[in-house]
This record gives structure tokens, C-alpha cells and sequence, in this order.
């Protein structure tokens, strides 16, 4: 570390804080620490583990318990990860400004992709058993009730969902495995836990599509942004849908035939490959995996979580989800 002297008295040595200047005398250790991909995986178990609470409160009220869930069970414990390795959450979870014409076309292959997607949705349900099909209720029933119900809905669907899911799986959860795995194998597992974590087994094809599409969109920018737009794009789709009467409609009806699955399939796989293609040209080459592990607090070691390093603003935030909760379930009662 380079020195100088204050008038011929001891030399005085830059520190990292004092001297931001020169961003290569900082410790390395401090500088590139992050998550490991066993903390990738500690994360989604606990994920997992508060899937009880989401049952809860969607019991209690599904389409308030539903808005509950996407704060407190999946953006709350995303944000308590991040702090507590000391990494600044806006770069390691992926809140970067990026270029307007790769946000419009993240949106476009949201919408587009939400029919190949509901294709092998359709392919999906004919090789699972019938009774496992009809023991699961159909999503859109949420979109039941009152204008102000489905307002909220709609709200929660198109806004609060694709922010608090996208920053969890594509920002934490795939940035952290992608250090471990590299950037392939990260896109995969983490659609396939991102999927699993619905516990839907009658949408678990057309939502690893979905979050196959989506971790692509986040890695290729190097943002978030453009994969939150294309799951805003496809809930929106979805929620049209449902407002409308469609999806009731389609349940009722006659299923689609093979042919016809088979054929959205690919016309729909078409024009997302198209599309990708577009949004690749429109995407620099991506960041490399450690670039975005900047520490929060350049003096304190970053990667093994700590739970003193979490702010008070976090704690008291979930807290607030506890007595939320509590309301919930007492209003059910």
C-alpha cells in the first residue's frame, strides 16, 4: 500500500475508505467475496421452508395472502441474503439501468412467450394422471369476485409478483449459482427450482419455460429489468385471460387436440427464437458472475453471511409481515 509523508514526520498509509481513488488497493478478499453456490441452495430450502406461511395466509385470504407471500416470503428473505454477505443489493440482485430497446423486446418475448408456453402447458396435462389434474384448482379462480378483488389481482399479478420473483430467482438465487456453475447451468437449475417452487405440478413445464426465458433475459442484459418486462408481459397475458372468461371458457370446453398444441408449439417457438436472436444483437456481451459482488461495506469481509449485517430497516420489515399476517388469519377466524 503506498505511502507519504506529512512533513518529514511517519508516513501515512491510504486506506480503501479514505482513498477511493485507487479501488486496486482494496483487499481482494473484501472486494470479490459473494455467496457460494451452497448458499444458492440454503436460500431456496428456506424459500421453501416459509411455503407453509404462504399457505397460511392464502387460506386465510387468497388474493391479499398472495400479495403477503411475494413480500415477506420471497422479496423479505432475498433482501436479508444479500445484506447479511455485505453486497450492495442493487448490483448483486440486478437493478441496472439498461438500454430502452432491450427492455421493448424483453416485453415482446414476455407476451409471445406465454403461447408456446401455454402450448406445452396443454402437452404437459396429457401424460400427467387425470386424478392428479383435477385435484388441483385452477389458477385463475383467483381472478373470481368483486371489481375491487380483481383489480388487486391484476395489480399483484402484473406489478408486485414479476419485481419480488424475479429479484429472488433471477437476481439472488441465479447470480449466486452462476459463480459456482457459470451461466448455463444457473439458467437451468434456477428455472427448474424457480418452477418447482410454485408447487404446481400442472404448471411445472410452462413455467421452467418461462423462467428458462427469463433467466436468459436477465444474463444477456445484465439486468433484471428486461426479464421483469417480459413477466409483467406473460402475467398480463394470463390475466387477460382470466378476466375475460377465457380461461373458464377453455376449462369447460373441449381440450386443444395434439395438432393443434403441437402447432402453437412451434410457431410460438419460432418467433421467440426470432426475437431472442433480436435481443441478443441489442445486449453487449454480459458481465462476468463476480462483477456485480461489490461489498456494501468495503471494510468488512462479504460472501459468508452474517446476521449482524442485516439493517434494522430489513428486521423491522419483517416484522411488519408477522403482524400482517396475524391480521390476516385473525380476520379469517
Amino acid at each position: 500500500m503506498p505511502a507519504i509523508s506529512r512533513g518529514g514526520g511517519d508516513p501515512v498509509r491510504y486506506h480503501p475508505r479514505v482513498d477511493p481513488l485507487v479501488p486496486e488497493e482494496r483487499p481482494l478478499s473484501t472486494a470479490a467475496g459473494a455467496p457460494s453456490g451452497g448458499a444458492a441452495l440454503l436460500f431456496f430450502g428456506v424459500l421453501v421452508a416459509l411455503a407453509i406461511f404462504d399457505a397460511l395466509a392464502q387460506r386465510a385470504n387468497p388474493v391479499l395472502g398472495l400479495a403477503w407471500s411475494q413480500v415477506f416470503t420471497v422479496l423479505v428473505p432475498t433482501l436479508v441474503a444479500t445484506a447479511g454477505a455485505n453486497l450492495r443489493a442493487g448490483r448483486y440482485l440486478g437493478l441496472a439501468r439498461v438500454e430502452p430497446l432491450a427492455l421493448g423486446l424483453g416485453l415482446l418475448l414476455g407476451f409471445v412467450g406465454y403461447f408456446p408456453a401455454a402450448a406445452l402447458g396443454g402437452l404437459w396435462l396429457r401424460v400427467l394422471p387425470r386424478d392428479l389434474v383435477e385435484r388441483f384448482p385452477d389458477v385463475s379462480r383467483l381472478f373470481e369476485g368483486t371489481g375491487p378483488m380483481q383489480v388487486t389481482m391484476t395489480v399483484i399479478a402484473i406489478g408486485l409478483a414479476p419485481v419480488c420473483e424475479e429479484i429472488a430467482y433471477r437476481g439472488y438465487l441465479q447470480r449466486t449459482l452462476a459463480r459456482a456453475l457459470g451461466p448455463g447451468l444457473a439458467i437451468g437449475l434456477g428455472a427448474l427450482l424457480f418452477s418447482a417452487r410454485h408447487l404446481d405440478p400442472l404448471r411445472f413445464a410452462p413455467i421452467l419455460f418461462l423462467g428458462v426465458l427469463f433467466g436468459w433475459l436477465s444474463w444477456r442484459a445484465g439486468s433484471l429489468w428486461p426479464s421483469i418486462a417480459a413477466h409483467a408481459a406473460n402475467n398480463a397475458v394470463a390475466s387477460a385471460f382470466a378476466l375475460t372468461g377465457a380461461a373458464e371458457s377453455s376449462a369447460t370446453a373441449a381440450p386443444p387436440g395434439l395438432g393443434a398444441l403441437l402447432a402453437i408449439l412451434v410457431a410460438g417457438g419460432a418467433i421467440v427464437v426470432a426475437l431472442a436472436y433480436a435481443y441478443r444483437r441489442a445486449t453487449p456481451a454480459p458481465p462476468r458472475p463476480e462483477a456485480y459482488a461489490e461489498p456494501r461495506d468495503p471494510l468488512l469481509p462479504s460472501g459468508p453471511f452474517l446476521p449482524g449485517l442485516v439493517p434494522a430497516a430489513i428486521h423491522l420489515l419483517a416484522l411488519v409481515g408477522i403482524v400482517a399476517l396475524a391480521l390476516l388469519l385473525e380476520g379469517a377466524g
